[in-house]
């Protein structure tokens, strides 16, 4: 389980005095690992449930709300990979 964050106004004033830059970044490094490996389970349940309505019958409006949702965690799994890149490339 994650650590608990200190108040944003402990990171912002880090942040400012360039105190614990480092220390942000292996955070920022964590959460979208984290968040990674979040959506890959619930990308992985979404494959399960897909299998699971092949071949049943009245279930397009499911499988149509199935398929968006899908695309959304496509597209945050995207997003997530172009933060972590960004988290590990130097400024």
């Amino acid at each position: 389980m994650a650590e608990p964050h200190p108040p944003s106004g402990h990171l912002q004033r880090d942040a400012k005095s360039g105190h614990h830059a480092e220390g942000l970044a292996d955070e920022v490094r964590q959460g979208t690992h984290d968040l990674a490996n979040l959506l890959g389970i619930a990308a992985n349940y979404l494959q399960f449930l897909e299998e699971d309505l092949d071949g049943v019958a009245g279930v397009d409006d499911a499988r149509g709300h199935l398929e968006r949702i899908i695309a959304a965690v496509d597209r945050a799994t995207e997003v997530t990979r172009r933060l972590a890149a960004a988290a590990v490339t130097p400024s």
